[in-house]
């Protein structure tokens, strides 16, 4: 195995641990932890996946992909704390390798290796993977975005369209 793929697999088991490790147990917490898990089970109670509800009531005051996602893991591992909670751990989880690689790229392997462990170990991180927020999906995507800007920047010229 290569020195990569077992920094990838430490890098996964060390964000397995920190936020999938009993994610479904307890209640979910606090109002809006409630909220971003029931506006989904009413997305497939109803078959409306176009207009989110709570309380059968329009609720547009967030973007549905959450939800959606929510509402796929809600019919994958049925509608409990755990799938609730799955769309902040999951997205956290690929943030961590994501920094990885991004790092891995620029620099070499420990230095992407530790940059990505301190990221995975800090508490922001494994609190906000643990709750049912809409945090960790927006950071993964705006992470991505700044990424992915940085890589058509760092291109070579001869590389990008005109």
């Amino acid at each position: 195995m290569s020195r990569t793929a077992v920094s990838y697999l430490l890098l996964a088991c060390v964000c397995l641990c920190l936020y999938f490790a009993y994610l479904g147990r307890g209640d979910l917490a606090g109002q809006s932890e409630g909220n971003y898990a029931e506006i989904p089970r009413e997305m497939l109670e109803s078959g409306d996946w176009v207009i989110p509800r709570l309380n059968y009531v329009p609720y547009l005051e967030k973007p549905p992909l959450f939800y959606w996602a929510t509402a796929l893991a809600y019919k994958a591992f049925g509608a409990n704390a755990f799938s609730a909670r799955f769309w902040s751990a999951f997205p956290a989880l690929l943030l961590v390798l994501s920094v990885f690689a991004f790092i891995r790229k620029f620099r070499d392997e420990e230095t992407a290796l530790f940059s990505a462990l301190i990221l995975a170990v800090s508490g922001g991180m494994i609190a906000m993977a643990r709750i049912s927020y809409m945090d960790m999906l927006l950071c993964l995507c705006t992470a991505w975005t700044f990424l992915s800007f940085y890589l058509a920047e760092d291109a070579p010229v001869g590389a990008r369209k005109k």
